[in-house]
């Protein structure tokens, strides 16, 4: 097993823990983007939420990390993107590029996720359905800010308020 390897598994259970002792059990998502609005497929869309850094919270501009999960209903896979947006001084929302390997999704277990898509009709949801996203490069200041959590066409919208500071 080389350092490589050893470093990530680290860095998985790391999260797994995280969440856990963070009391991050699966809460019923505030809103949604597409989800139930495909005729003929009531259950088609993601569900998901954005465990931390929660609401009004300070976070880092140089970068700072989101946790969540996510899933797609009638598949039962999990989540394959996040696209970040912050609303400048202006109001205009503007995108915040991330690199290539700032999402690391499918590969924290969410044992809370599975009980969860069960309950509300979606057998098929997998155990790896938590994320981590490293943000990176959000301006300094109050800043609105939305994830998109994405799989395949499906999305849900996300919105929370960040102080952030050097």
């Amino acid at each position: 097993m080389n350092t490589s390897t050893v470093i990530r598994r680290i860095f998985v259970m790391s999260l797994f823990l995280v969440g856990l002792a963070a009391g991050a059990a699966a809460q019923p998502p505030l809103g949604s983007g597409a989800r139930g609005s495909f005729p003929g497929c009531p259950q088609c869309g993601v569900w998901s939420w954005v465990d931390l850094p929660q609401n009004q919270q300070t976070v880092s501009a140089s970068n700072f990390w989101v946790h969540g999960w996510g899933f797609e209903c009638v598949s039962g896979l999990s989540i394959d993107r996040v696209d970040v947006h912050y609303q400048d001084y202006d109001g205009i929302w503007r995108p915040l590029k991330q690199p290539v390997n700032a999402l690391r999704w499918g590969l924290i277990p969410r044992p809370d996720v599975v009980t969860f898509g069960q309950a509300i009709g979606c057998p098929h949801t997998v155990a790896n359905t938590g994320w981590a996203l490293t943000v990176h490069g959000m301006p300094l200041g109050l800043r609105r800010v939305t994830f998109n959590v994405w799989r395949g066409p499906y999305l849900e919208t996300h919105e929370r308020t960040y102080l952030v500071r050097r």
